[in-house]
Order: structure tokens, then sequence, then C-alpha cells
């Protein structure tokens, strides 16, 4: 069915969100799985990760409601509370036990707009409806996946710092 479609509808897939917040991979979280991303010690451990963590709150953070695309029309809307800080050496267990709660719950605001195979007006050219249901279905599936790959890579993140965290080690 979506042969035809996907024959005609050739062209590359454009920026439809040119913000900075809502690019396909954000942040790299990746250098981050290294011991060699934190010099100087437990310092530099709590330095680096209060900043990754400072930029991928105000990244999600900075991600406009607005910019949902037709198939995200259930999720809500409402901007999400802000996150606990990392915080440094000296924050109370309680804080530091806010923190890892809170993160390791971690669902991205994204929209995963940027993975979709068709594009809105390919889809309204569809030859019918049941084209048209199919190709939003492939779209729908291809932005949960993005979803899904960004709060499992985020979460690994968290789980590596409370594996690594000194503050974690001292309460348990």
């Amino acid at each position: 069915i979506l042969a035809a479609a996907a024959k005609a509808a050739a062209p590359t897939r454009p920026a439809r969100h040119a913000t900075t917040t809502d690019e396909p991979e954000g942040i790299d979280l990746w250098p981050y799985f290294s011991s060699s991303a934190y010099p100087g010690g437990a310092d530099g451990f709590y330095a680096v990760l209060s900043a990754v963590f400072a930029e991928l709150e105000a990244e999600e953070a900075g991600i406009s409601a607005s910019v949902l695309s037709p198939g995200d029309a259930m999720r809500p809307t409402a901007p999400p509370r802000p996150r606990p800080a990392f915080g440094g050496a000296d924050a109370c267990w309680a804080a530091v036990e806010t923190f890892y709660t809170c993160w390791e719950g971690f669902e991205t605001a994204r929209t995963g707009a940027w993975a979709e195979r068709y594009l809105p007006q390919q889809v309204a050219k569809a030859a019918n409806q049941k084209q048209r249901a199919a190709m939003d279905k492939e779209n729908g599936q291809l932005r949960a996946e993005c979803r899904r790959r960004r709060n499992e890579c985020v979460r690994a993140l968290v789980a590596y710092a409370k594996k690594r965290d000194p503050r974690v080690k001292a309460a348990l």
C-alpha cells in the first residue's frame, strides 16, 4: 500500500522544527559514560554531571508544547515541572535521593518529529484513508522509538552516575 506513496514522496525530510531544542540528537550523553570525562576526582564528577544535567534540563524545558505533531495530540501539553539539580559533594542525602528518584523516571518532552518517514504533505496526498492511516501509524512508531531511545540513554546515564556517586556509596 505504501510503496506507491513512498516512491512518489522521494524528497528528504526538511527541518520542520528549526529550534535547537528539537534537534534529533540534543546533548550527546555518550562521552559521560567514561571515567575520563570527570577530571579532578570527585570534584570533577560533581562539576561535570551538574553541568550535564543542568543542560539536559534546560534543553527539555525549552521544547515547546506547540511543536507537537498530529500523532502526539494525546501527549500532555503542560510544561514539565523542573527536575532537581545534581548538587555537589555537600548535598544532603534527601536532595541526592530526590534527584535520583526524579531522573530515574525521566521522560523526554521531545516529539521525535524529525524521525517521521512521511511529511504531512505526503500523508495528505495519500491515495486513500487506509494509506493515510498506515503512513500515520508508521510515523507514530518512528517518533515513539526516538523518544524511547532518548529516555533509555538518559536513564542509563543516571544509573551510571548513581553507581559511581560517592554520596550514594556513603549513604548505603
